[in-house]
């Protein structure tokens, strides 16, 4: 794995930002204040990350309801998390924004913080940083699921960062954000390299949508893994079943969803639920990574 800082554009001026003196400051502590004061990026993170993550709620509940739904399309998908009206479609999504603050601040300066206490190793960083996501985004992340495929009665608690598919959370969220961390700089350096004249921001914005979509697609059966895991845990498929037999569960539905049946011919399904990952996953960090470029540069222009 290359190791690339996020967001790599904005590496420069992140640089500029903040002061660093000629060596590291002493103690664990003192370290992890140094790299995480950055006014514009926890700026970003606590202002862009609720808006973004509430914006995009249709999307997710989309991708929570192919995980049950075999025979939908990708419209079909979408009309019926519409079907009782436009407000209908954001199920869920104000449970997910409190948690979005810590969740979006932890995508910029923490993972600087991780890197910089795991040797400088961005594969590690990125599985500590998604492990930490997951400590803060699980609960609500599963409460809104269970929301959007209308279960009744008792909820997941949105403070509780464990449960059925956790495991698969936190594999997704590093292998989503591999996308802005790892991704990024070389989708750039191919973008410059093309005869296209385009702008300092344009190539960034396609750069960060082209690692984007590339880590959306490797990262949808993660997604869906730990979307089936929370359904039928809410429907006590998984009451008694021992830690193996959750794992043959989760072998027949990745066999049954992505590959026609005796064959490891992908199929329709795959690329419907790949388009739906890619809608919701591309959305979200692509987005952000233009809200933070924005504060950085108004950070700039105001110091």
């Amino acid at each position: 794995m290359v190791e690339q800082p996020f967001p790599q554009p904005t590496l420069k001026r992140v640089k500029t930002l903040v002061k660093q003196e000629p060596e590291k400051p002493d103690g664990i502590f003192s370290r992890v204040v140094a790299t995480m004061w950055n006014p514009p990026l926890l700026a970003s993170g606590a202002v862009g990350g609720p808006i973004v993550i509430y914006a995009v709620t249709p999307m997710r509940n989309a991708l929570t309801l192919a995980a049950d739904d075999s025979k939908s399309s990708y419209v079909q998908l979408y009309r019926k998390i519409f079907k009782d009206g436009i407000r209908k479609g954001w199920t869920g999504g104000q449970i997910m924004m409190p948690a979005a603050v810590p969740q979006f601040c932890i995508l910029g300066p923490f993972f600087h913080v991780w890197r910089d206490l795991l040797g400088g190793s961005a594969a590690a960083a990125i599985l500590a940083t998604g492990t930490s996501e997951t400590l803060i985004a699980f609960g609500s992340e599963t409460r809104n699921a269970q929301m959007a495929i209308g279960k009744q009665g008792t909820l997941h608690n949105p403070l509780i960062p464990f449960g059925p598919g956790v495991i698969y959370h936190v594999a997704r969220n590093a292998v989503a954000m591999s996308g802005l961390r790892v991704m990024s700089a070389p989708c750039q350096h191919l973008i410059e390299g093309l005869p296209i004249p385009m702008t300092l921001h344009a190539r960034e914005i396609s750069s960060d949508l082209m690692a984007n979509l590339i880590a959306s697609a490797l990262s949808m059966p993660l997604h869906q893994l730990y979307s089936f895991s929370v359904i039928s845990a809410a429907r006590g498929d998984l009451k008694g079943a021992s830690l193996g037999k959750q794992a043959q569960m989760a072998g027949q539905f990745l066999r049954k969803q992505f590959f026609i049946e005796g064959t490891l011919i992908p199929s329709k399904l795959a690329a419907r639920d790949v388009a739906l990952r890619c809608t919701y996953n591309a959305s979200i960090f692509t987005v952000y990574g233009f809200i933070e470029r924005g504060f950085i540069r108004m950070w700039e222009q105001a110091t």
